[in-house]
């Protein structure tokens, strides 16, 4: 007799964000068979150096379709991305969201590996592409420097990149 079908779940931390010094979890749930949604979620608050920032609050809902098991093998993804920024990288300016965060979406692709005597770790890559959309403000790079340029923009490219670290659950699926 075949083994009864599982629901699965998985918690997980993208490795290229944290080597960006970005904190990030996220979660990805079975949502039907071939059919999950990923949930990640990226943090810094952080001032690396008095003119330079890298503050973001960003999270990127993605639907994944698998064509064999969830959460193994193959999958490509649809995602949407909303991102409140606030970043100085060079000495001329400090942009910002004015209220009005990053958003945009765009498609993806990715494989997953299990390990384990459980399969319940897993490593995951993806690499997606689409677009974003994004009003700024520029900011003297200052203390308290003064707002000298407004604008937004579109940028079409990638939008999605990761090399995941995750450990997964596998729950009976109730009748």
């Amino acid at each position: 007799m075949a083994e009864p079908r599982k629901w699965h779940l998985a918690v997980k931390t993208n490795l290229l964000f944290l080597a960006a010094a970005t904190a990030n979890a996220g979660v990805e749930v079975e949502l039907w068979p071939h059919g999950t949604l990923d949930i990640p979620v990226w943090y810094s608050p952080y001032d690396i150096t008095p003119t330079r920032k890298l503050r973001l609050l960003a999270t990127q809902p993605e639907l994944r379709w698998w064509p064999g098991q969830v959460m193994q093998g193959h999958f490509i993804g649809l995602h949407t991305h909303v991102v409140g920024f606030n970043v100085a990288v060079n000495d001329k300016g400090r942009y910002q969201d004015p209220n009005h965060a990053l958003w945009g979406m765009g498609l993806s692709y990715g494989y997953a590996l299990s390990w384990g005597k459980q399969k319940q770790w897993g490593v995951e890559f993806n690499i997606g592409v689409g677009f974003a959309e994004y009003d700024y403000d520029v900011y003297q790079n200052r203390k308290d420097g003064q707002l000298f340029r407004s604008g937004s923009d579109f940028y079409w490219g990638v939008t999605r990149a990761g090399i995941s670290l995750s450990y997964k659950w596998a729950f009976p699926r109730k009748k």
